[in-house]
Parts: C-alpha cells; structure tokens; sequence
C-alpha cells in the first residue's frame, strides 16, 4: 500500500480581503489530499481580520478538487483550546466545504498553537486515508504561549511536511526560529516559511503557498523513465542510524517507478574514502531485486571523496558495458552530509558530468558545503538543490524530489489551445463503481489543462443506446468548474452504440469549435458497439479529428482499431483500476496533437518585451507565462534553437541572452524571475538596441542561425520606430510583432516583418494572445526551416562502423541519415547521395550514381548491414576522395562535392594527408563528432577551422538528430551559388497557349517566383522581365520594371494566362524588341540571360533557328525547359551550347521545380558565359526543311569545336558529321557504299516523304539497286541498312530492321527522352553515331537448333571445358538433368578481350541471355555477372546485382552523359525472386533506347530507359562476376549474348514452364531446348501444307510487284505506257525479276 506523508501548514498571518483567486495548479487539482486548516481564533486577531482568514481559507479552497476521492478539507480553529469546524469526510463537494467555511464563528482566546498541532495528529489526520498525502495550515497572528517544538517533531515523524505563514511588519528572531519549528525548515530554507505584513496582504502568498503544496502531493511517477544513479555518501559523519534512514529512502524514492528492462533502471554506488559500486543498470533489472540489493547494503565508513565518486559514476556506471541506455535520459542523486577532501576534484568532475548529459540532483544534509552541492546540482540551482536539516527531514523532501523528476520526464501543455471532447461509455455493462472511476480518471485528464475560452475547452458526452451530452464547449469556462461539472454527472445504463455517438459529437459538439484549432477527441468503452462504426469515424477523420481510444476489459481489438487513424491511438487496459497510470502517456499524446512544434530547428529567438507602465504587473504575469509557453514548443539546446529576452521602457535591460540558458528548465526559472520594470515606452530605441547588441556573436547569436524577434508590446511608442524596424528587417531579422489591448495597429505593421498577416497578430487581452500562440510557433518554424530541395549537390556520407558504435546506435545513425535525405530533391539535376562505411576495411554501401529515386534510396539506406572492426578513418576518407568522387561511380563534373563524415572514437590511422587531399579538391567536410571523440582529428578532417560551424559534437547518437537544422543549413549554403549580387537581366519568355493549361500555368507562375527569390533584385544588381506568347507576345513585365523582389512577387501572381497558339519565333523576335525599350545601365556590363518554358511544337519552327542565332548574335544566353510533348531536339535548337546545360525537359509542369537548383548554379556560377552560335546546327536558312546538298553531307570528323553539341537528331536537321571521339574505325565503311552518305530525309510535317533533292534520290537508286540485286539484307559489314519509318512518323536510315517486342513502348512517347520523369538533356543519343558490332558482323551460333548471330559467353571463356576436378569451378546438374552448370566464384574468371569473343566488338542492340543461381551468402552481396569494360576502367556494359535491397542494375556507355556512364535499377517482387537461391533466366532485351528486362519469361513492369552510345574503346575486356565479395558464388547453366535480336525466347528449360503451343521437349543440344511440333493427323498436315503454299505464292508475288513498281519510279516509265504496247519493258522487267533470287520463306 502507498503511504505518503503529511504536510502541516502552521500559518500566522494577519490577512487581507484582496486575495487573488487562481484557477489551481494543474495536475494538482485532482490530487488526492488530506487538507486540514488550523486557524488562529485568538484574542489578538480582530474579528474583521477573522473574516479575512475564513475569505482566505475559502479562496485556498477553490483550488482543489473536492470529492471524496480527490481533495478533503477540515478545518480546526483554535484559541485557548482547538476546536473541529468540520472534519475532512463531514463535506463531499466544494458547495458543502464553501458552507461550512460560512458557518465558523470567532471563538477568541490566548494562542495555543502546540496543543493545536497535537490535537490535529490525534483527532483530524487519524481520519485520514492511508495512501493520501496529508496537509496541515496552521494560522496565528502571534507567538504561541506553549511550546511548539515537541508537537512538530511529533508530525515530522508521522510524515507530515509542515509550512509556517506569520503576519506582521517586524518579525523577531524568536518569532521567526519558531516558524521554522513548526515546517521544519532550516535556517536558510525559506520554501516552507510564508509571511505576510497584514491579514489584508496574505492574498499575495496564495499561487505560492498551493504550489507548494502541489510539490508535496505527488505519489509516484509510473510513466517517466530513467537511468537513475544513486551515489550516496557512506562517510564516517553519517551514522549507522542515519544510514538505515537513507536507505529507507531510497528505497521509497525507487518505488515511485515503473523499474524493469524497458523501464526505469538504477544503480547505487556508496562512497566513502573509496568508491564502491553496489550494482549497476545491467544488474538488476526489477524493482523487487533492486529493493533486496539496497536492503543488504553495508555501510563502509570512510572519508568523503565525492569528486572521485562523480568520476567513477560518469566513466563505469553510465557506460553501455554497464546497462546505460543512450536512448533513455541519464538522471543522478547525489547525497553527502559533509565536505569533500578534494573541491578542485568535484569541480572538474562536476563539469565533466554537466557535459556528458547527465541531470544531477543534490541532497545536503546537516554539515553540508551549499557551495559544493550547488557545483555538483545541475542549473538552476532551485531546481536541482535539496537541503536538510537532518536525516529526519530528507523524507519530507522525497515527494518534492519526485514531483520534479516526474515534471522535468513528462510531457505537459497546461496553456494548450484545443476542443477536447470525452465519448463516454455509461452502458450497464460498466457498473456503478467503475462508473465513479472513470469520473475520476476524466478528471485527472482535464486536471493537466488550463480551461478557458482561449485556452483548452471540454464538452462530455455520454453514450448508452443514444447519446447524450452532459456539458458542451461553452458550458465551462474554468477547470474547477469542468471539473466539479464531471462530479454531477450520473451514471445513465443502457446499450452500446459507439457508430450513432461518435456521429452525435461530430454534428452537435465539433460543430461549435474554434477555427484552426485541433479537435482531439477521447472515446472511451469497455464493450463491442452493437452499430456500425466505419462511416462515423471516416466522417471524423475526414474533418481533422483526432480521434484516441480506450477499451477496458474484454473489448475487441480489430473495433476499437476501426475507430483511429492510427494504430498507436489505441489503449487497452485490464480494468478501470489500469487506466489511472495511462494518464500521464494520454496527456502527452494530447500535448503532441494540441501544441504546435518545432523540433530540432536552428534559430536564434529573442523576444522584446515593453515593460511599460501601460501593461500593468498582472498582464506582464501573463505575458511571461505566455512566453514560457512559446518557448515549450522548440527544442532549446546548444544546436537547436537559443533564447534570449529583453525587457524595455525608457531603459533596456538584458534579462538574459543566447548564451546564458541551455535548458527549457532554466528558461522558465529566468523567466519567473524577472520583474515588470514600469516607465515609458520607447520602442525604437530598443529596436535599435537589438539590431546593433541582440543577435551579436558576443552574445551567443549563432552565424548562419535564423534570427527571429518576438516583440510584445501594445504599440504605443514615444519615439519613431519606422527607421529603426526597416533597418532591422534589412539586417535579415525576421519580426513577429503581437499586439495586445488597445493597440495601434499601424504601429505593429511597422514593427513586424512582410507579409503582415502573417507577422503580425492582435489581441483584445492578455488571455487572448493564447489564440495564435500555435500559428506564430508555425510561422517561426516555417520561415526560418532550410530550403534545400532543389539544391544541386553530390553528398557522401561517411559512417563509422567501428566496433566502438554497436548495431543499435548504427540503427540510430541509419535513421538520422534517411531523416536528412528526405530534406532534398534526389536526381539528375539535383541531389545524388553515396553512403560509405568505414572500420578495419571501407565498403561503399550506395555510390552516388545508385540512385535517382527518394523511396529506393531509404529504402537502401535502412538495409545497410553494421561492418564492425577498427577505426580506419584516414583509408576512408581517402576512399571517398578517389572512389567515391569518382565519375564511375556516379559523382558529376562541376557539381559542389559535400562529405558528411560521423565517427564516436580515434582514427586508428593518419588523417591529415588524406583530408587535406579532399580539401584540395574542393569537397566541403563536415565532421560529428558523438560521445568522446578526439577533436583534434575532428579538426583536420573538416573544410574549417575548428572554431567554424562545420563541426559538431553531440553527446550521444540519439542526439544527432539536434544538429539536423543547422547541418542541413550550412551544407546548403556551401554548394548554393551566390546569387544575391549578380549584374544580369533575366528574361523569361513562357508559352501561354491554350495547351498549358490553368493549374499548370499557376505552377510557371510558382516556378518564376522561386527562381527569382535567390537573387537580389534591383537597379544595380539582377533585373527580371517576363514575356508571355501565344498567338502574339505580350510584355507582362518589362526589364527593370520593379526594382525589389516584393513587387516582383506580386507582379508575377497577378499575370494572367493568355491562351492561344504557339508562335514561338515570333516571340523569340519579339524579345530584341521588348528589351530594346528597357533602361540601360550605365558604367555596368550585365549578362543577358534568357529562359524559355513552352510545352509544345511552335506552328512557326521553320523561323525558329534564325530567330535564335539572332539573339546569340546580340549576347543573350538561352536555357529551354520543354514540358509534356515538347520535342527535345526543339528544345536543342532554341537553347545555347552545349545543351547539357541549357536544355531541361520534364513530364509535366509541377516537375520543373527541380531545375531551379541547377539552373541557379548555371546562372550565377558562370556569369561570364559568352554566347555562341551553334555550329552544328543546320546552317541552311533559307529553307530548312529541306536538305543541304552533298558537299555539306559528307562523313568527315569535325570536332575542332570543343563545345560543339552532340547531334540532335531533329527531323529539320540534316547534317550529319560524326562528333563522337570515340568513333569507330569502321564507321567510315559503315557509313558510306559506293559513294552512299545516308541522311535525315525530312519531316513528316514539313512533307518529308517528297524526296525532291537529287543528292537523295541517287542515295535511294543506290540502296534499291542493293535491294534488288541480292533480295534480301546483305551478311557483309559493308552492306548499307534498308529505309524504315521511325515510329515517330520521321523516316531514317537505320542499320537494320528494327525486330523488337513494342507491347511496352508508349506509341506517342519520345524515342529519346526516358517516360519515367525529369531526365537531362545529356542523355539524348546521337542517331548518326555508328558503333562496332551490328549483328551482321557478330560470329554464327546455333541455338535451340536454329541458326542465329552471337556467342556462347561461356564457351567463349573457355568455361566448358573445364574439367570437373579443376579448381576453378565445377560442372553441376542444372535445371534438369540433361542440363549442366558451372559453379562460378569470385575473381576465379580471368577477363578475356571482347574481341576472342566478338571480333568487332558489342553491338549497340543485343539480347542477354542467363540462367543461373546465387549460392550461399551471394543473395546479400553486390556483385557482377557480366562486365565489359576497358584498362582505364570506362564501363561500356554491365549487370550487377545487390542482394541488400534486392534489385538488379545495368550500366552502359553514354557518351552524351556527363559522366559517360549511365545506371538503371530496377526493384520490384519479381526482381526479388532472383534471390531466392533458385535458378531463374533472365533475359534482358537491349535496345539504344531502353532495356526491357524478362524474368522466366514475366516481363519486369518498367522498362529501363536508356540513351546509351558504345564506343571502340582500346583494351575492352569482358568478365564474370568479377566484381563481389570474395564469398561471392554463382552457378551459371546459360549466359549468351545474340546480336540484334530483340525476340524474347520461351522457358522451356525452366521446370513448370511450356512453350507457346506446346509442352517443351528438351534435346540434346548442352544447355537449350526446343518446342517440338505437336501430333498431328495427316489431313490436318495436308491443310496446312497447301495453306502455307498459298501464302508464300502470294507474298513472292507482292515481292515480285514491289521490285517492278519501283524500278519504274527509278527508270521513269509511264506504268500506262506498259497497257498501250510497252511489252518490251514488261519483258525486260519481268526477266530482271525473275533473275532476282527468291525471297527467304522467314520474310
């Protein structure tokens, strides 16, 4: 059973009828408290003072719950004799004790305070409930003519804590050492002592007096958790009697927890002349063990070495070898009753405690140092230090220790603005008895929350088979009255239908709620709801509220989740008697749902507030408990956000600044102290004050941290504030101005920040401020929170994985490192991220180039393994440097390099040479630092001094996620370029016509908005314009026109969209025009950029690229977003060279967000770009549909140009010189027969299909001569490709006949631009660059009895022939037993030259066929099939696989990319079935274009988009799984590699597979099958035979037709010539054609 103690207030007091009335102190309210009054009815106190002390006690009274399971009040007044007004069960509400307080008489008398106090222990408190705390007042207005001494030893022994309020002017020392008998305080202890100068002036004491009362009620604290330390002092001055009473406490302070595994751990150290560990956290883990252990403690007896003590606890105790949790808060109580022999040792161990986290309590007792014991307590030293007379005192002070443990663990939000609404289940399957529980558990929740109209309402309904409500929203506007609403509520029986109740609070109780206040509803039953549920609670979901639960007994889980969003909302307890410990966990998840938030963020707040005499004392109360409040919603610490406060009138005063606190506690302690000032209001000259002295370094502002000013004040300024605030706001300063009564509002709109509506907010009072308390913590959160989206970085993080770390904390780091990715925008033109991890070895985890998507790169980032080993730092980071950075491994040239280094030890190895190499090479480095690292190492690891914000020391990994905000800041500062001072003019030209569309011409509007913030806008530095075509340009904003970013803003929200066609040269000549007109700058050279955004084909293309050259011809600079059908070789011809930095093209208008990052590193990084012509661009004018002639057409290599552009491949484009360096030998036979140069043969828009150029029409005579000489394609690698149509509608010569599947190929998509998102217009492929290795020139192969182009890898590498005892690998069984494999390891494979297996290298277009199985540990490692690469390691294809995540990559050689190499992944269920240690095949369909993946004959559902070149490369060599762990193992059944045929073959090798038609038949051929043709009856096979015959007899006659009609193109007959008498040409023709062989039956 729980005993508390008893509190017995003497109070001697003359008091006043001015009381202060206070609404209780929450969370004390519903207390359960025996509360007796003793009140002084002596002679010396006048029956007019008397009516005071009864107004006080009834006034004392209003602060407490009074029922008979909360508070219970007696009152005994006493003169020459105690007397009992009425006894603490007499009266069960507050209306019965207010009563009985009315019907005291004045008794009058000597003063008997001892026989009084004796009196209260034997007829008053022995009522008392056991397991309440106990509370005595005792009032007099003079010295007791009896002794006191004995009668408060006697109360101090039955637990009672006791304080003493005296009245009077002059207090003598006798007087005063008597107070201090009766609450047993010590001398300089003055918490328990109240005094008052008269009766008329007690009412001042009253909010201090019941809050400390509230410090003593506290029972226990079931929900807080801890690593609480005990270090007690076993010296020689304590005694053994004494020592027995400090283990006795303790054991009663370990009680008052929840001790278990999950839960609160202790340990006890006792020190004395040595330091002895009694047990540890790892110890004992139950709080029945742990009583047993104190039990059987020895006292040891000794010296007092506490410094030494301190040591041992910080270095052995709160190490995670011994239990310490890094998750769960470290907290100390340290008692000592004497000094310590070495105080410079306490000192320095003290401050070592303070830095490592650890929250210290101190108990002096009796011969204690306060000094010492205020070194070793924990700021503020009112807190955290606890003093005692003696032994005897240190149990009166447990409960305030345990109150501010329990305060300090607890989440709480009495000043919350929220509707809270109880659902109550009064079903007769509830009972009475529990009914009355449950009453009293609502009003333990109400109880933590202030109640009033701007500040936490409370409406109850009650709920049987109807509904009905007990009190609503506006019934109540104070706490008690809630509370003793909830005490008249009865028990009603009936059914259970939660479905028609929460519909009944939905439409008759949130319909009265605040706006943009959160609606928290609380359900509470113990049965299954009789109605449905499911649309009651979508309703209320879908209306925003929040929705908890409680079932008692035996309710049904899957319900009770219908009701929530969320399936943490749910609670579940054995019985009534359980929920009573949930309270603590139900206000905190309340807190979390009503109070706004701004975890983590970096900012340096200051608030001003006017002290003035027009604010009066009592509204500066409420303004610095409103301060507090704001201050509770950020996350105070040394990374996070710092506070500052400034009160001003005619003077200024620093209450304290940034550098002072670290602590929420210690604010709110500096907070409570400061006293209202009165004077004048002179604003401006503490604006002044803070723009030049409140966000200085020197005061612990934070460079790069935002600064935010709060000001406070009614508006009304003697002085001009209007200079003051603009200069302010242009120091960067954001201010929030809140104005409260009669304020001026012109004032405030002066003071605050733009946009006024939301940095400026009014209050009709000092309560009502409460209202936008959550909109102005959002606002500060949003404003000052990192943009870091769009940035455009290459990011690695380099992880310790050292042994030092351990899995949980790597856990932790994991999570840290998603929560940082989520804060940008990952792709091409953005942010590419890399994870290494380091210890004895480093293993690259992700390279940069692995990822283009956010969800694939967490979802990686959570499989990464812990490494374990040594601390290998310096390898690391000279990995990263030459690896990681490196463009094979996706890092891209002329993007910021950023490394985020995390370590918690000492390199094992040297760092500076390697740091330096990095720094050299431009990558910024930041370093953290956890736990104890060497911060010297740290130092030369980062890109800055160690002064500089680039490194960070966190106590321990949980608290890593506290430097997130200025982390994430500084990094986006560094790689950002500096766009603020540029001399430019920015034009946009946007498309306007009808096809963009509303809501996307909303998102260009956006788009200009975020693009131009970056800049500083003005006469002298960056000017904008904005033109607007459709039909016809239209100037919305001309050059220069506004000359600050504000109106810019505004201007660009107010353009309107035009609608219309798209004549984009028109607007391109439009642009000379409309700049022509604007202002020249003077003495001021500035570059002239344009930004063109259409989403469409101009109807005027055949002007574009004259329009163009025009405006490269006078400076402009051009970058072209093309959106949705935009053809990007349009968009090549519009923009400036080269065109991986000027061409973008998205999918969609809401994509084009993600260029801003690059587009701003573009802009401001090369401002003296210089604008060229396009070379490579058609340069015939006059018309270019049409051709240039011959001359301009031939195949020379023309690459003098080094910025010269990769051809485009447009249809009007028709020049087709080689710019590839990596060009083939044998381009030039490839490229050109008998004088043959194939061309682009125009558009099919522009009339390409007439061929009326005779340079063309001798290339086509030429090619059908070819044609119809040989009848079919030519096998010699000089034999010109036949003409196809493109499936774009533009006709082309391609190097053969394009035989691919297309049932995934989107018919109106663009062959060159990827359909899967935002792609860079470096990945467009070249169509006139010709590669080694078409499928004519690759070797002969059989394969599944048929002739085909290609080679057996694995024959090739000579893997067949290797006997089975050969080392190297081994022949196993297969996927049948015919079938036989190869088991493959690691770097057991030499490379071989591409060339032994295809002698004119790897074609362009190929089909990959595998079948094999991982083995062992091979489904968990990152490894490589097949690889084809040259010395120099330039990757021309590859196919990896990583078993982490479960995805397959392929990479090819690109040489429009950056980087030369591009990398596809592909995820998904059906790529995961690759590891499941069976054998599978796998085909992969290689296109230029794209890859489309076959798994077992399943198509994977996305196809990998590719824009892939393949150069000659000198050296190429081909592998098997050469790359992998060295524990990498595969068996291989099949691995070939068929030139040009993109035809998906059948499984039949797999088990369970069938051909097409027919069961599969294996035949003997090693490793392939065949589909055998079924059993068919003769005449089924005749049928088919004369079928077939007919069939071929027709299409050699259209064969035979076709060869005549185009002879007659080419020779120019009149076909009606033949009918009238032309039979010799008839003759002759069908003669040629009958010579011409006959065409191959596979046609």
């Amino acid at each position: 059973m729980r005993t508390l103690g008893v509190i017995v207030f003497v109070v001697f007091l003359f008091f006043g009828g001015n009381a202060q009335l206070i609404d209780g102190v929450p969370g004390c309210r519903t207390t359960k408290l025996e509360l007796v009054f003793l009140v002084d009815g002596s002679s010396s106190v006048s029956r007019d003072d008397f009516l005071l002390v009864k107004q006080w006690v009834h006034n004392m009274t209003l602060n407490f719950d009074i029922s008979r399971d909360t508070t219970r009040v007696a009152v005994v007044q006493y003169s020459s004799y105690p007397r009992t007004e009425f006894d603490l069960d007499t009266y069960s509400s507050a209306v019965g004790v207010l009563r009985g307080i009315d019907l005291i008489q004045y008794m009058s008398g000597n003063t008997q305070t001892g026989l009084a106090l004796r009196y209260a222990i034997e007829s008053v408190f022995s009522r008392a409930r056991e397991d309440s705390a106990k509370v005595a007042i005792v009032l007099s207005d003079g010295r007791s003519q009896d002794q006191v001494n004995e009668a408060a030893t006697s109360l101090r022994s039955s637990g009672i804590a006791t304080f003493a309020v005296g009245i009077g002017d002059e207090m003598s020392h006798e007087r005063m050492e008597e107070l201090r008998q009766i609450s047993v305080a010590a001398a300089e202890d003055q918490s328990s002592v109240f005094m008052a100068k008269d009766f008329r002036s007690i009412g001042q004491l009253q909010e201090r007096l019941v809050s400390a009362v509230c410090e003593q009620t506290v029972q226990e604290c079931p929900t807080s958790k801890h690593d609480l330390a005990f270090v007690i002092d076993g010296s020689s001055t304590i005694g053994y009697n004494d020592f027995m009473k400090v283990k006795a406490w303790i054991k009663k302070i370990v009680k008052a927890f929840d001790v278990g595994p999950e839960e609160t751990r202790v340990a006890v150290v006792q020190y004395s002349t040595s330091v002895q560990e009694e047990f540890n956290f790892g110890h004992l883990l139950s709080k029945q063990q742990v009583l047993d252990a104190i039990d059987n403690m020895d006292y040891i007896m000794g010296d007092t070495h506490t410094g030494a003590a301190l040591t041992y606890m910080l270095d052995e105790i709160y190490s995670s070898a011994n239990g310490d949790r890094p998750d769960v808060p470290d907290l100390a109580i340290v008692m000592t009753d004497g000094k310590a022999q070495e105080p410079d040792l306490v000192v320095a161990a003290a401050n070592r405690v303070h830095e490592a986290g650890v929250t210290v309590y101190t108990v002096g007792v009796a011969d204690y140092s306060l000094e010492e014991i205020k070194v070793i307590a924990s700021d503020p030293d009112k807190n955290y230090v606890i003093e005692a007379l003696n032994f005897d005192i240190i149990e009166l002070k447990r409960r305030g220790l345990i109150k501010s443990i329990c305060t300090d663990a607890e989440q709480t939000c009495p000043a919350a603005t929220a509707e809270l609404v109880f659902l109550v289940d009064g079903s007769t399957s509830i009972g009475f008895d529990n009914f009355e529980k449950l009453k009293l558990w609502l009003k333990s929740i109400v109880d933590a929350f202030q109640v009033g109209p701007h500040y936490t309402r409370v409406a109850v309904v009650q709920f049987t088979n109807r509904p009905v409500l007990e009190f609503g929203l506006n019934d109540h506007s104070t706490t008690q009255a809630t509370l003793q609403a909830i005490q008249r509520i009865r028990y009603r029986r009936g059914s259970t239908s939660t479905g028609r109740a929460i519909e009944f609070v939905m439409n008759e109780v949130f319909t009265h709620s605040r706006e943009n206040v959160p609606k928290i509803l609380i359900a509470l039953t113990d049965g299954q709801s009789q109605d449905d549920v499911t649309q009651a609670t979508a309703s209320a979901a879908e209306a925003g509220v929040h929705t908890l639960v409680f079932g008692i007994g035996n309710t049904r889980p899957g319900q009770l989740r219908q009701l929530v969003s969320k399936e943490d909302h749910v609670f579940q307890a054995a019985g009534f008697d359980v929920i009573q410990k949930m309270q603590s966990k139900l206000v905190s998840l309340i807190c979390v749902k009503a109070e706004p938030e701004c975890s983590s963020q970096e900012i340096d707040l200051h608030f001003m507030v006017d002290g003035s005499g027009s604010i009066g004392n009592e509204n500066f109360r409420k303004v610095k408990a409103w301060i507090k409040n704001v201050v509770r919603s950020f996350d105070v610490g040394k990374y996070t956000t710092r506070v500052a406060l400034t009160q001003y009138t005619s003077t200024i005063n620093t209450e304290f600044d940034f550098k002072k606190f670290s602590t929420k506690r210690e604010i709110d302690y500096a907070i409570d102290q400061m006293e209202f000032a009165g004077g004048a209001t002179l604003t401006a000259q503490a604006l002044v004050h803070i723009r030049e002295n409140g966000f200085t370094e020197e005061t612990g502002a934070r460079p790069g941290a935002p600064k935010v000013l709060v000001v406070i004040s009614d508006g009304r300024s003697a002085d001009n504030i209007e200079t003051p605030a603009r200069k302010l706001h242009e120091s960067g300063v954001y201010v929030f101005a809140i104005g409260v009564g009669n304020t001026w509002r012109s004032a405030l709109e002066i003071i605050g920040s733009e946009p006024v509506v939301t940095h400026v907010q009014e209050g009709a009072s000092y309560d009502a401020i409460n209202n936008f308390r959550r909109d102005l913590v959002g606002n500060i959160c949003r404003e000052t929170k990192p943009e870091c989206a769009e940035t455009e970085m290459d990011l690695i993080f380099l992880i310790d994985g050292s042994n030092s770390i351990g899995p949980r904390e790597f856990e932790t780091t994991k999570e840290w490192i998603g929560s940082f990715v989520r804060e940008f925008e990952i792709g091409e033109y953005n942010t590419k991220i890399g994870v290494v991890q380091y210890s004895s070895r480093v293993r690259s985890e992700i390279d940069i180039g692995d990822y283009d998507s956010k969800e694939d790169l967490l979802a990686a980032i959570s499989s990464i393994e812990f490494a374990a080993g040594n601390t290998n730092t310096g390898s690391a980071l000279e990995y990263v440097r030459t690896v990681g950075f490196s463009g094979r491994h996706g890092a891209r040239n002329g993007v910021p390099k950023v490394l985020i280094v995390l370590t918690d030890g000492n390199a094992q190895d040297g760092v500076l040479d390697a740091a330096s190499n990095l720094h050299r090479d431009g990558v910024a480095v930041y370093a953290i630092g956890v736990g104890r690292p060497n911060m010297g190492q740290l130092n030369a690891v980062t890109s800055e001094p160690i002064t500089s914000p680039n490194i960070y020391h966190v106590r321990n990994f949980d608290a890593i996620q506290t430097i997130q905000s200025g982390l994430l800041r500084r990094v986006c500062n560094k790689v950002v370029p500096d766009c603020a001072h540029t001399a430019t003019d920015l034009m946009f030209l946007v498309d306007g016509s009808t096809s963009v569309g509303h809501e996307s011409w909303g998102i260009i509007k956006s788009f200009m908005q975020n693009m131009t913030q970056k800049f500083q806008i003005g006469p002298d530095a960056v000017r904008v314009g904005m033109i607007q075509y459709s039909t016809r340009p239209k100037t919305n904003i001309a050059i220069g026109q506004y000359n600050d970013k504000e109106s810019l803003q505004e201007a660009f929200g107010r353009v309107e969209w035009q609608l219309g066609d798209t004549y984009t040269a028109r607007a391109l000549r439009y642009v000379s025009k409309s700049y022509a007109r604007a202002t020249t700058r003077e003495n001021l050279h500035a570059t002239k950029l344009l930004i063109i955004i259409t989403d469409g084909q101009p109807q005027d293309r055949n002007d574009v690229k004259q329009a163009v050259r025009n405006l490269h011809s006078e400076g402009w600079r051009i970058f072209a977003i093309g959106v949705g059908q935009s053809d990007i070789s349009e968009l090549g011809i519009l923009a400036s060279n080269p065109d991986s930095d000027h061409v973008f093209y998205a999918n969609n208008f809401n994509s084009t967000r993600i260029f801003q990052g690059r587009l701003s590193r573009l802009i401001c990084g090369d401002p003296s770009f210089e604008s060229k012509p396009n070379r490579n661009r058609n340069q015939n004018t006059q018309n270019p549909s049409r051709a240039p002639d011959s001359n301009t057409n031939s195949n020379r290599n023309t690459n003098s140009n080094r910025n010269s552009r990769i051809p485009s491949g447009n249809p009007g484009s028709n020049s087709n010189r080689n710019q590839n360096p990596y060009q083939s030998r044998n381009n030039q036979n490839q490229r050109t027969n008998a004088g043959t140069s194939y061309t682009n043969t125009g558009s099919a828009r522009n009339g390409g299909n007439n061929i009326g150029d005779r340079n063309r029409l001798t290339n086509v005579q030429n090619s059908l001569s070819t044609l119809l000489s040989s009848g079919q394609q030519s096998n010699q690698p000089n034999a010109p490709a036949p003409l196809i149509a493109r499936p774009d509608g533009h006709n082309r010569i391609s190097l053969r006949s394009p035989k691919i599947r297309r049932n995934n190929r989107r018919s109106d998509s663009n062959p060159f631009i990827p359909s899967l998102g935002p792609v860079a217009a470096t990945l467009r492929t070249p169509p006139g660059v010709i590669v080694t290795g078409s499928a004519s020139t690759c070797p002969s192969m059989r394969r599944d009895g048929k002739k085909s182009n290609g080679v057996d890898v694995l024959d090739g590498m000579g893997l067949s022939r290797i006997p089975s005892s050969s080392r190297r690998s081994r022949r196993r069984h297969g996927t049948h037993s015919t079938a036989q494999v190869v088991r493959i390891r690691k770097g057991q494979v030499p490379p071989r030259p591409i060339q032994s297996l295809l002698p004119n290298g790897l074609p362009l277009e190929f089909s990959l066929i595998a079948i094999f199985r991982m083995h062992g540990r091979t489904i968990k490692d990152t490894w490589s099939l097949l690889h084809v690469a040259d010395s120099t390691h330039n990757i021309m294809f590859s196919l990896s696989f990583n078993g982490i995540n479960r995805s397959l990559f392929v990479s090819r050689y690109s040489f429009a990319s950056r980087t030369r190499l591009q990398t596809v992944a592909l995820s998904g269920p059906l790529v995961a079935s690759l590891f499941d240690r069976s054998f599978h095949k796998l085909e992969l369909l290689v296109e230029q274009n794209k890859i489309t993946v076959m798994i077992d004959c399943q198509q994977a559902p996305t196809a990998m988009r590719f824009n892939s070149t393949m150069p000659n490369l000198e050296d190429t060599k081909i592998s098997i799984l050469g790359s992998g762990k060295t524990t990498s193992t595969v068996d291989v059944q099949d691995l070939t590699l068929k030139c040009g045929d993109n035809d998906a073959e059948e499984c039949c090798e797999m088990d369970g597979q069938k051909c097409s038609r027919v069961q599969a038949n294996r035949i003997s051929t090693r490793d392939t099958c065949g589909c055998l043709p079924e059993r068919k009856s003769a005449e089924v096979r005749a049928a088919e035979e004369a079928e077939i015959t007919r069939l071929a007899t027709r299409i050699a006659n259209q064969i035979v037709e076709a060869k005549i009609n185009n002879l007659m193109v080419l020779l120019d007959i009149n076909p009606g010539a033949i009918g009238r008498g032309g039979s010799d040409a008839t003759v002759q023709l069908s003669r040629r054609a009958a010579l011409t062989p006959a065409p191959d039956r596979s046609v």
